[in-house]
């Protein structure tokens, strides 16, 4: 789903360059809250000060703090699909495990990878509860079905059964994670291992990689961390000078 077209008024000065600038302040800051609290516990007058905008400078870009949470989750979905992408149509299991173990990485440092997780795991009701367990199990299930007719399946997995399976576990184990974020790629390891040795063939396993040498490698390469990276030490550096 592509982010939300809403674009600022051009103010009297018509300098657009500053309000792109206060608006990527403005989700960034937003993304940050949400990952640390939830959508309800964070204000419009919370963002406006972690940004360092005033809180009519959010209202002139976003109507309304559902809108500033529909494009974070946006953002973090597309980061996620970024972060997972992959060109060589041959891998299948192996792009599951490149997916899965480089995500749980990238999730520790980048808050709106972190936010949108929070978005999708509030309550029943919220108005974006289950969004991203609904855009994963799709994109899972063609993994597993082209695995599956490439003959690195076991006989009678059922890929639609087994989506869901792996998308649930990954969900409820970032949750349990939250309160030690650092203990979360490990643990994700131990997950798509157990998936993957129960569903793979011993042909398929032999051809597997699940080191977390190489998901360092991957995550590395992504320049989501980078930026994370880089947005940290800016605040840092503005908290510092404060």
């Amino acid at each position: 789903m592509a982010e939300p077209e809403f674009t600022p008024r051009q103010g009297d000065d018509g300098r657009v360059e500053r309000g792109a600038e206060s608006r990527r302040r403005i989700l960034q800051a937003a993304a940050e809250l949400i990952a640390e609290r939830d959508l309800a516990s964070t204000t419009l007058q919370d963002i406006a000060d972690r940004a360092g905008v005033s809180k009519s400078r959010i209202n002139y870009h976003f109507p309304t703090k559902l809108h500033i949470a529909e494009v974070v989750l946006n953002m973090g979905w597309v980061m996620m699909m970024g972060a997972v992408d992959d060109n060589d149509p041959n891998r299948h299991l192996q792009l599951l495990i490149d997916a899965g173990l480089p995500l749980a990485i990238l999730t520790v440092e980048v808050p709106v990878i972190r936010a949108a997780n929070r978005l999708s795991t509030g309550h029943e009701g919220d108005p974006f509860f289950g969004r991203q367990q609904g855009y994963y199990i799709p994109v899972i299930k063609k993994v597993l079905e082209d695995a599956q007719a490439a003959g690195q399946l076991r006989p009678g997995v059922e890929c639609e059964a087994a989506a869901k399976l792996v998308v649930q576990g990954y969900t409820g184990t970032e949750i349990l994670a939250r309160a030690h974020p650092e203990t979360l790629p490990r643990q994700i390891e131990e997950l798509i291992q157990t998936f993957v040795r129960g569903i793979a063939t011993p042909e398929a396993l032999e051809k597997l990689d699940f080191s977390m040498e190489r998901a360092h490698r991957l995550a590395e390469l992504n320049p989501l961390l980078h930026e994370a990276r880089e947005e940290a030490a800016l605040r840092a550096a503005e908290q510092t000078a404060v």
